[in-house]
This record gives structure tokens, C-alpha cells and sequence, in this order.
């Protein structure tokens, strides 16, 4: 059954409806009652990575009926990789947002300016197999910020600072502090760890 919401109880009954006698019969079968899933903080979501942010309204993305929310890969992608190229002068030039939901554009734009040539922070989380998914992205900084609140319940070592796919202004790459979801701007070149994220 599709369509359903979900952390809510439904009755089911099948019935069956005898057309060729009259009048017409109809039988029903024994009642059954489901509750459907609700999501939570922490919770591991199909064997891909463990949930860190459900969507709250006025969030991309965000559905009245249907949970969606962002998971967080099981482990860093990398721990010593750049942002980017020094010699880009394309790459600080870059439009990126600092939104929930802007991750994946950021990746998207950020791979579109540095190209294929070498291994860099957007890249290695788009080129990701963590738990054979294929949509992980780099989080953008309001992505990295969520997941430093829910840093305990999902794994996340106090210490680490990651890259997000945000440019700030003047343009430089910011990372985040997972302590407690500070920024701090760096140089392109400078080489940082990387967590990957996807939604679902």
C-alpha cells in the first residue's frame, strides 16, 4: 500500500463483491489493524546511514504527509582531502547555499566548476559507495550544523571538523566544527575531513 502516512494507525478490511447473482452479494474479511513507522533521531534508515534531521515546514523538500529528512554516512569519506583547486580561479566563484536541502546543489555546482581531475571533498562524497548508495552528497553548512546537534546520537566524534560545499563571503570554503557548530573559514587547498550525507 502506497500513499500512506506515516506514525499513524490504519484499519484494513478486503471485501469482495459478487456481480453475477441478484441482488448482489458482498463478503468481507477479518479486520486488520497497522500502525506505519515513524522516523526518529538516530535511527539507522535502511541500512544506508542513521538519521540526523527530520524536515520541518519551510525546509526544501518538506512534505505535510510523507516524513523526509537527511542521513548521515557511517563513516567520514575522507580525512585528508581538499576543498577544492588553489589554481581554479573559477572555484571561489562558485554558488552555494547554506540552507537544509542545499547540499546536493552545491555538490552538483561544485563538481560542475572543479571538474574530474583530482580527488577533492565534493567529489569523494558524490563518488561514494558508502552502503551501496549513490545519491551522497557534500552537506552544505546548515546541513552540518544539524548534524552537530544530533552528533551523539548518530556517532560523531566531538572533535571533528568537517568540509561543508558552502562559500562564504569574501569567497572561501567554511568548515564546521562538530563541538558545537561553529564555522571556520579556510583555504581551498587546506586538506580536512569529510562526511557525506544523503536524504531521503
Amino acid at each position: 500500500i502506497s500513499g500512506l502516512s506515516e506514525g499513524t494507525t490504519y484499519y484494513i478490511r478486503a471485501y469482495a463483491t459478487n456481480f453475477k447473482v441478484l441482488p448482489q452479494k458482498t463478503g468481507y474479511g477479518n479486520e486488520i489493524v497497522i500502525t506505519t513507522k515513524q522516523f526518529s533521531i538516530g535511527e539507522n534508515y535502511l541500512g544506508r546511514g542513521q538519521i540526523f534531521y527530520i524536515l520541518k515546514p519551510g525546509d526544501a523538500g518538506y512534505s505535510p504527509t510523507t516524513t523526509h529528512g537527511l542521513i548521515v554516512a557511517p563513516n567520514d569519506i575522507a580525512q585528508n582531502l581538499s576543498w577544492g583547486s588553489s589554481s581554479n580561479p573559477n572555484s571561489l566563484f562558485i554558488k552555494t547555499g547554506a540552507l537544509i536541502g542545499d547540499g546536493r546543489i552545491n555538490t552538483e555546482n561544485i563538481i560542475a566548476t572543479e571538474g574530474q581531475n583530482f580527488n577533492y571533498a565534493a567529489k569523494a562524497c558524490k563518488d561514494s559507495r558508502a552502503n551501496n548508495s549513490m545519491a551522497w552528497y557534500l552537506p552544505s553548512t546548515g546541513e552540518l550544523r544539524e548534524l552537530s546537534k544530533n552528533r551523539d546520537k548518530v556517532g560523531i566524534d566531538i572533535n571533528s571538523l568537517y568540509w561543508s560545499s558552502t562559500l562564504a563571503s569574501p569567497p572561501r570554503p567554511i568548515l564546521v566544527k562538530m563541538r558545537d557548530g561553529t564555522d571556520k573559514l579556510e583555504n581551498t587547498e587546506i586538506a580536512h575531513s569529510i562526511r557525506a550525507i544523503s536524504s531521503f
